[in-house]
Formats: C-alpha cells, structure tokens, sequence
C-alpha cells in the first residue's frame, strides 16, 4: 500500500504516479480526506477508480484517539455516538453500487 496523505482526489495523486501499480497493489488514504470530501465529489473518481481496480485502504489510526477526534469505546456516550456517525458517514460515502470497501485502522502506527 502507497501511502496517500492530505489529498484532494485519489485519481489526481495516482495519475501523477504513472508507475505506482509497478511497485505497489493499492493506496492508503488518510480517513480525514474522504471524511471532508462530499460524498458525490468522490462518486466522480468511482468509475474511474473501479476501471484501475487499486485496493483503497481507508486508514483511521490518525483519528482513532479518543479525545478530540474518534472514540470507539462508549464510556462518554455523546463523545462514542458522533464517533460511530462519522465512521458510518465515511462508510456511506464510499459505498457505490455492487462494490465493497474496508475501513480499519493500520496496525503498527
């Protein structure tokens, strides 16, 4: 997995990449990109994105910290429930028709 950071469309950064699928099977894209993207600016790149068939690993380990951004232990209700609905956000906008992503944390970081 190529690391993508801080990015506006996934198309863009592997097309600036011509050999990236030489080296690597997919990306890992920091869940905050997706999370501040507009669910149909992302449907725009599906197409293009499912025709390339890159794996998208969707890393929340930069968010997963209980406090300020994602917690995933209820022992602050409020706090647990604003987490589960960002994630299920994050979920929702990346769902396409006949099509399965995961969303998980990357281990070891």
């Amino acid at each position: 997995m190529f690391p993508l950071r801080h990015v506006r469309s996934i198309k863009e950064e592997i097309t600036a990449r011509p050999t990236l699928f030489e080296y690597f099977d997919g990306v890992s894209v920091e869940w905050l990109c997706l999370h501040e993207q507009e669910k149909a600016s992302i449907q725009e790149e599906a197409a293009w994105l499912r025709r390339q068939g890159p794996r998208i690993h969707v890393d929340l380990s930069s968010g997963i910290n209980l406090y300020p951004t994602l917690r995933l232990t209820d022992n602050l209700t409020a706090d647990y429930a604003a987490s589960v609905a960002a994630v299920s956000n994050l979920l929702a906008k990346m769902q396409s028709p006949g099509e399965s992503r995961t969303v998980e944390p990357a281990q070891g970081t």
